[in-house]
């Protein structure tokens, strides 16, 4: 017989083929598939005609049989629903038998399967299977004419079994029917446990009110329907703290987003620091809670296992948990002794470039750069001896765990980190007087509480020698390499110096005067008191000098000058 050709329907082929006056057709998406398939078929259609030829009938399954029972005939019937339960689980129920072919059915497989099955349900259960299976095989037998006898029929069916005890009373009756009118008014309402709870309840008052069991067989039942309702709401549980469990990870995470989010915003950026690694520490410390907990949870649930083994696993669950905290906590420690040290070795840092800074800025011979020298000095002795002691703690974490060339190798990495520090230390700038100068500090002029360098050759004063003869002098004499001069041109000089400083004063006022005037009205009250001294003696001249009202006027007279003389504020 030739293919016939494909035809095309849209985006797929579709062929026909005539065999003993049938039409058989099929689509497929290529041509070349149309064929293939018409090849197949037509060598199926002959070889089935040729053993319908000879007397070999192709299988038939007993399930396929069953379907096409019920599409014509079960679906029909008042008790429908049950042999469509049955179908649904046939292979369950006849096991081989559903995949055999209803033509090799032999009485001794029925017997078999007859036997077996009255030990797993009910007498009057396998009287029903019985039954509705011989029917299907008459359906077979009788009007698709596919066998010649039922099998079925010459096999002794099972026996009737003992009828009820007792019927349905009407009390169970009312019960039943209260429980499932509750369930149809209200169950959209219950919660999955109060579902569960009616499933069992409903099944032990049928199972009471049936009366098909014995004492102890309902007893059995009872427990198992008890036991299906612990796995079930177990499970329910389960899966319920699970999803709560996601949600409050998902809610934490967010609180966590923001919370780091304002800190970041907020916080200076070592205050955010420190918090950022106390939010990981907090969260291993959860995480490592919530882990210990569920398989504490776990082993006790477990019913496999015996009070001791519990026990046994519950301690060891103990001791890995005591020990990560341990290990949490230690690492934590370090991590903010680590980070402390690098806050502070960068503040100090900070400092130092700050307080170089200002000294390039500053006047070399100035008490303030000599202030700026010391304060930046002192910030690096301080920087080193911290290298120092990170470097001690790193290389000496374990003493009792090093070998002697390891302990050789952790002191020269020390060594290395101290040798900034003591160079700071030595390179620290004390007061040095190579000009000479007045020295004032701490203490009395007899306590030796101020440090100073000096050089070889050079003479030091006692303070009540200085006090004496005065600094003014021995300032002159460190300028010039004299004595200083009489008395009489020491007085006339200090009267002169005496006298340029108010005229100087006064030229001041006038000056300041002047420019309110500009601006106001009425000129403000301005009490002037140039302390104007006759200066008879330099000791006097330097006591004057030295009090609260001649460092008033110097201040003043600075104060006024400043733009003229070049000064900064």
């Amino acid at each position: 017989m030739k293919i016939p050709k494909p035809r095309k329907r849209g985006n797929s082929y579709r062929i026909e083929l005539m065999f003993n006056g049938k039409r058989i057709s099929a689509t497929r998406d290529t041509e070349k598939e149309c064929e293939q398939w018409a090849a197949l078929k037509l060598l199926e259609l002959k070889t089935g005609k040729a053993q319908e030829e000879k007397g070999i009938k192709p299988p038939l399954p007993f399930k396929q049989l069953c379907e096409k029972y019920f599409i014509e005939k079960g679906s029909k019937l008042k008790s429908g629903h049950v042999i469509r339960n049955k179908l649904d689980n046939l292979e369950r129920i006849t096991g081989e038998l559903a995949t055999k072919s209803i033509y090799d059915f032999k009485p001794n497989d029925i017997v078999r399967w007859r036997n077996k099955r009255v030990l797993e349900v009910q007498s009057s259960t396998a009287l029903r299977e019985f039954a509705m299976f011989s029917a299907i095989f008459t359906y077979a037998q009788k009007e698709l004419f596919l066998i010649e006898s039922n099998v079925w029929s010459s096999v002794v069916k099972p026996d009737k079994g003992k009828g009820r005890s007792q019927r349905i009373s009407l009390e169970d009756q009312e019960k039943i029917a209260k429980l499932q009118l509750d369930n149809e008014l209200n169950g959209y309402k219950w919660t999955e446990e109060q579902k569960l709870e009616f499933t069992k309840q409903i099944n032990i008052l049928r199972l009471d009110a049936e009366g098909k069991l014995s004492e102890d067989q309902k007893a059995i039942a009872k427990k198992a329907y008890d036991d299906i309702y612990q796995y079930d709401i177990d499970a329910f549980r389960r899966t319920k703290a699970l999803k709560f469990a996601e949600f409050q990870q998902s809610m934490l995470n967010e609180i966590n987003f923001s919370r780091d989010l304002i800190a970041k915003n907020t916080m200076m950026p070592h205050r955010y620091q420190q918090f950022s690694l106390m939010q990981s520490y907090l969260e291993a410390i959860r995480q490592t809670n919530m882990d210990e907990l569920s398989k504490k949870d776990a082993v006790s649930k477990d019913k496999d296992l015996t009070d001791t083994e519990k026990y046994d696993q519950l301690l060891q669950i103990e001791a890995a948990y005591q020990q990560k905290r341990f290990a949490l906590i230690s690492d934590f420690s370090k991590r903010e002794q680590d980070l402390r040290t690098e806050q502070a070795q960068s503040t100090l840092n900070t400092y130092e470039s700050i307080m170089g800074g200002l000294a390039g800025m500053l006047d070399k011979n100035s008490k303030e750069y000599a202030v700026a020298i010391s304060v930046q000095r002192g910030i690096a002795v301080a920087s080193a001896t911290m290298a120092a002691w990170q470097a001690y703690t790193q290389a000496f974490a374990d003493p009792t765990a090093m070998t002697l060339p390891q302990k050789f190798a952790g002191a020269a990495s020390v060594l290395a980190a101290v040798m900034p520090a003591i160079q700071a230390i030595s390179s620290a700038r004390m007061p040095a007087y190579r000009n000479g100068g007045l020295v004032t500090g701490a203490g009395t002029g007899t306590s030796d509480s101020i440090t100073a360098k000096l050089s070889n050759g050079e003479h030091v004063a006692t303070a009540w020698a200085v006090n004496k003869i005065g600094a003014e002098n021995y300032d002159y004499m460190n300028r010039t390499g004299q004595l200083p001069p009489n008395r009489d041109d020491a007085q006339l000089n200090a009267i002169q110096r005496q006298q340029r400083q108010t005229n100087l004063i006064n030229e001041s006022v006038s000056q300041r005067n002047a420019s309110s005037n500009q601006v106001q009205q009425e000129p403000p009250q301005v009490y002037v008191n140039p302390n104007i001294a006759i200066i008879d003696d330099r000791k006097t001249y330097r006591e004057y000098m030295r009090s609260q009202a001649g460092q008033q006027d110097i201040l003043y007279v600075i104060d006024q000058n400043r733009t003229k003389w070049g000064l900064k504020r």
